[in-house]
């Protein structure tokens, strides 16, 4: 959602005769076409769209250099300054959401190996990216893609290199949601045929995304978006500490993780709870970390005591 309302927003910005919503609507059909083809439709592509933000990433910076300069980077102040704790706790909540959901798609890569050169890959090179933003943001004085991207003199190519950027992120986005729709699916309904499928999924999620999409384009992007990470920091880290101290320290079995497990396992909704509460209500330190530890300890402490529960 929040992909294809930025991107209708370049779009409609660049070509007046557009709406945002135009663009809106074209980038979540794509995206909901590609993810019709599976993983083959998001590698696909991605073997030219990575390379073309990287071509983004040095001729952002050489325009920064040449029509700007960098002396604004050390002298830069923010107009609504927030607390550092604050601002870690926001990207924490990104990267650990990330980190999160990113466990239910490496569990198909097919060597252990893969899984360690992708992360640690996919973290440098986005933080790359996002420093890159940082510059060209400082550089022209601006918040505002469009308005950074003008002031560069860099709208006509740029806008083509930053729909594949946001192809790429979205792609991936929608097939998360359709693989844990479909998990959730199976296990509610008992289902063995193909009927709730990744596939199954797609046209609702893209759905789902458009009309999100939607709103945040008509009431403001930026207030929806900050009010969106707010939920998901509380919300998304105790899930990632539940799944680190069930299969890191209580049952260690990576090989058949779902064997002798029971339909419902009311210790992790407890230790879920209790890190969602701590999260919220623990102000000291990282608040997304807080979850995160919280619910990884109870659900230990829980498994230990009451085995069965």
């Amino acid at each position: 959602s929040v992909y294809s309302s930025l991107i209708g927003s370049l779009i409609g910005n660049f070509i007046p005769a557009l709406t945002d919503y135009f663009g809106l609507i074209v980038f979540i059909v794509i995206i909901g076409i590609i993810n019709m083809y599976g993983f083959k439709g998001l590698s696909g592509i991605s073997k030219f769209a990575v390379p073309l933000v990287a071509v983004f990433i040095i001729v952002g910076l050489y325009q920064v250099a040449v029509k700007i300069g960098f002396s604004t980077l050390t002298t830069a102040v923010p107009t609504q300054p927030k607390g550092f704790i604050a601002i870690v706790s926001l990207v924490a909540a990104s990267w650990m959401t990330g980190s999160t959901f990113s466990s239910d798609l490496t569990r198909f890569a097919k060597k252990p190996g893969y899984v360690f050169i992708v992360t640690y890959g996919a973290f440098i090179c986005v933080t790359i990216l996002e420093i890159v933003g940082l510059v060209c943001a400082l550089g022209t004085g601006e918040g505002d893609l469009v308005k950074i991207l003008s002031n560069l003199n860099m709208s006509a190519i740029s806008i083509i290199i930053y729909v594949f950027l946001g192809i790429t992120s979205g792609q991936t986005v929608v097939y998360t949601f359709t693989l844990a729709l479909s998990n959730i699916s199976k296990v509610v309904v008992k289902d063995n045929t193909k009927m709730f499928s990744e596939k199954f999924w797609v046209i609702p999620g893209c759905i789902f995304a458009a009309i999100v999409g939607i709103l945040m384009t008509t009431f403001g992007l930026i207030d929806t978006f900050w009010k969106f990470i707010g939920l998901i920091a509380v919300t998304i880290p105790p899930i990632g500490g539940l799944i680190m101290s069930h299969f890191m320290l209580v049952e260690r079995n990576y090989i058949q993780p779902f064997v002798n497990m029971p339909s419902t396992r009311w210790s992790a909704f407890v230790a879920l709870i209790v890190g969602i509460v701590a999260s919220q209500f623990l102000k000291f330190g990282i608040q997304p970390l807080n979850g995160f530890f919280v619910s990884l300890v109870v659900y230990y402490i829980l498994r230990k005591i009451l085995p069965k529960f």
